[in-house]
């Protein structure tokens, strides 16, 4: 998979939801450390040199001459509108980040916050790799200490390390909205791409990535019954917004929340969930992340979700021939939605395995809709058509965020992702690959 999951138990936190008016509840939360049984997002750093920007004053180690110089924004917006108030950033691309990224501009400071984190990465004589990070923020590395990872031959070795990364304190400056505070704040370093492949100037310069860990958990308690519910902050910023947020539900009472196998399990901000006969919509989150307010909106018993034993919600879209494609219309068949890219090394890796479960089940009783989300169609056309892959086949392009596109109904954020549908409509199993996908249809179609 693209995106590296960190697999933590996540206890429930007892902490319940109170209610301000019968519609509405306010669920206080409990901050953790680490992903809990979140995926991790990560951003990936540029060499400073390599972006024209400017390292007069930093202060190298010695021992190190070739140190790749990197920066983190903890408050980008607030670094923006600095630069902007400083006349050297358009005010137009400054408000046109604050309207995509839901920044409220008034909660910006017009003095220089030091929100950003210095890092430096370089390889020793063995290929190691090493890690310099600003810790007291005062643009000396040389004071620091550095973090070994060793150097591995294999994408699939870089996977595995990911999973034990170590986390690192890091000072900052930080405005709260009225004014500027000191703050210490986890830090994850992570210089493996396991099977990501890069381009351009992301590759002109070791890889290095960067992630905050930290969510928070508690309880929703509807019709006396109580469900753990968990959020995380997946925008490397330490605030809470109706677009960074993504949120864990358990659908049964006193349950451990499951791992997320996709962000098709993940909710947001806005979206309306089914819970034991009663309809709840997410409605907003303090800037911190500790409070939760969630609207009820009444009882229905059609649950439509995404998650394990939901109704899928349906799509219409246009297939490869310009035919308009309607999930509901395969309603009778066992589906599996196949979510990949050309350009994506684990969906080409996983094709065989399709070709082997469509061979093998196709009929009346199975169908497979593989939904291409790619830069570019007649690519995408060429190779399934090359590769012979004889199923339904769908294209979104990378850039389409309109709410009826696949990739938005069903969330998919990493790729592949495929989701199992029943007959009735139902989802029955998510991310099946290899054998795995043989045997659970075998389960269900033998």
């Amino acid at each position: 998979m693209k995106n590296i999951r960190l697999v933590i138990l996540l206890i429930p936190v007892l902490v319940y939801g109170c209610k301000t008016n019968t519609n509405t509840l306010i669920v206080s939360m409990t901050k953790s450390k680490g992903y809990g049984l979140f995926i991790r997002h990560q951003g990936i750093l540029p060499d400073l040199a390599i972006m024209g920007e400017d390292t007069t004053g930093i202060i190298y180690p010695k021992k190190y001459k070739t140190l790749s110089l990197r920066s983190f924004h903890v408050q980008k917006a607030q670094y923006l509108f600095y630069k902007y108030k400083d006349g050297k950033y358009p005010k137009s691309r400054f408000l046109d980040y604050c309207s995509i990224n839901n920044i409220d501009t008034t909660r910006l400071s017009g003095s220089y916050v030091d929100e950003a984190i210095l890092l430096g990465i370089d390889r020793t004589k063995d290929s190691s790799i090493v890690v310099f990070i600003d810790t007291d923020n005062d643009e000396d590395l040389s004071d620091e200490s550095l973090l070994i990872y060793k150097k591995f031959d294999s994408p699939e070795q870089e996977v595995k390390a990911m999973d034990s990364l170590p986390i690192t304190k890091v000072k900052i400056e930080y405005y709260d909205g009225t004014k500027i505070i000191e703050r210490k704040i986890d830090l994850l370093i992570n210089p493996y791409k396991g099977h990501l492949i890069l381009s351009g100037l992301l590759e002109e310069a070791p890889y290095l990535a960067v992630s905050i860990p930290g969510y928070f958990s508690g309880t929703v308690e509807i019709k006396d019954k109580k469900y753990p519910i968990a959020v995380i902050n997946d925008n490397l910023s330490l605030t809470y917004n109706r677009k960074n947020t993504r949120i864990l539900l358990s659908l049964k009472p006193n349950e451990l929340l499951q791992k997320t196998e996709s962000d098709a399990s993940v909710y947001e901000i806005g979206d309306i969930v089914n819970i034991n006969g009663v309809d709840i919509k997410f409605k907003s989150i303090t800037s911190n992340g500790d409070k939760l307010t969630i609207q009820i909106l009444g009882e229905n018993r059609d649950n439509i979700g995404l998650n394990i034993s939901h109704m899928a919600p349906n799509f219409v879209w246009k297939d490869l021939s310009n035919n308009d494609f309607d999930l509901f219309s395969l309603r009778g068949k066992y589906v599996l939605l196949d979510f990949w890219g050309t350009w994506c090394v684990p969906c080409i890796e996983e094709i065989p395995n399709l070709k082997k479960a469509y061979k093998k089940f196709k009929g009346s009783d199975f169908e497979i809709v593989s939904i291409a989300i790619d830069r570019n169609f007649q690519n995408v056309k060429g190779y399934v058509e090359k590769n012979e892959m004889p199923w339904i086949h769908l294209f979104q392009t990378l850039s389409d965020t309109s709410k009826g596109a696949p990739g938005q109904v069903f969330k998919v954020k990493r790729f592949p992702t495929t989701i199992l549908i029943d007959p009735n409509g139902k989802i029955i199993a998510k991310d099946l690959r290899g054998e795995e996908l043989i045997k659970i249809l075998g389960k269900y179609l033998n």
